[in-house]
């Protein structure tokens, strides 16, 4: 391909390379990105450089470029399809926000972090392959993705953000790599379609909200997990079997309201800390919970089971 004309770039302060700084006033359905301007390398896409592009439906970007700034693509709402070459390090908060007709993304090989909201929104959006070398994925950034059936999450991952996944309606599965140790608040929260999980035997913390309003009918919480924070399991209108290990000292408030089709449920002894209404929904029959302490700690708070589902303690 020859390189787009109305192309605007900028010599980078090294002297030594350029930035393309804008190309709102090309019209061409494919972009190419030359490899070179005026005899030097293009190694970056600058913040907002296809802002709001109204025409661009396929880029095609050089492997002299390491860098994509901020909100490069927000809004280039006929954009279909990206590869993002090897050569690109990092990549800008919010690059791809509201990419509305973006269907599928190849991320190259050397971008570590999925940085905020780079994906949010993009409504369309159905295929996204990961490399080994992603390590985060930060908040809201396949957020409201809600064609996203299902993602890949590298064995390099150990960090998933609050909401990254937020709203993803259309997403089944999430089989997460035990090199994950921490997920965020509300991570998979309105993943109504959500139905098999495997979670990282790292995780210490089932987040508040985790997969609040999840598809979910059943899981098993590792033996690496502590607490069950509020909400995590809140509206799993059809979990119906879950296993709790004994290393988890502590279940937060509303974690398991709402979970209608939950049949029982058994308490390790573990268990020193019952927060508030962790159990409060209408189901039948009737939720049964097997605690396996011979009565109710201390520290457990009085109004834990408001609905007062038969507890068999002992068990």
């Amino acid at each position: 391909h020859e390189s787009t004309e109305g192309l605007e770039f900028q010599l980078n302060p090294d002297g030594q390379s350029y930035t393309l700084i804008s190309g709102l006033s090309c019209s061409d359905k494919h972009v190419v990105i030359p490899e070179t301007y005026e005899g030097l390398p293009v190694t970056t896409i600058g913040d907002t450089a296809f802002f709001a592009s109204e025409t661009m439906e396929s880029i095609s970007i050089p492997s002299t470029v390491t860098s994509i700034g901020k909100e490069a693509f927000l809004g280039a709402r006929l954009l279909k399809e990206i590869t993002i070459p090897d050569s690109v390090t990092d990549i800008g908060e919010r690059a791809f926000w509201s990419c509305e007709a973006l269907e599928s993304v190849i991320i190259g090989s050397s971008v570590t972090n999925i940085s905020d909201k780079m994906f949010l929104q993009c409504f369309k959006l159905k295929s996204v392959v990961l490399p080994e070398s992603v390590t985060t994925i930060e908040y809201q950034a396949f957020a409201y993705c809600e064609a996203l059936e299902g993602i890949e999450l590298p064995s390099s991952l150990t960090y998933i953000g609050e909401e990254a996944f937020i709203e993803c309606k259309a997403l089944t599965s999430i089989s997460m790599p035990n090199s994950v140790i921490n997920v965020g608040k509300n991570a998979f929260s309105g993943c109504s379609l959500l139905k098999d999980v495997l979670l990282s035997n790292s995780l210490t913390t089932i987040s508040e909200g985790m997969f609040k309003g999840c598809g979910l009918e059943s899981i098993v919480i590792p033996s690496s997990v502590r607490s069950i924070d509020m909400d995590a399991f809140y509206a799993c209108t059809s979990l119906k079997d879950i296993t709790i290990p004994n290393s988890v000292t502590k279940i937060g408030k509303f974690a398991f309201v709402d979970c209608e089709s939950l049949e029982s449920i058994v308490i390790p002894s573990s268990v020193e800390i019952m927060e508030y209404c962790v159990f409060k929904h209408i189901s039948q029959p009737p939720t049964t919970i097997y605690c396996e302490a011979e009565s109710q700690p201390d520290t457990w708070d009085d109004m834990w089971n408001p609905t007062e589902f038969e507890v068999k303690w002992g068990n």
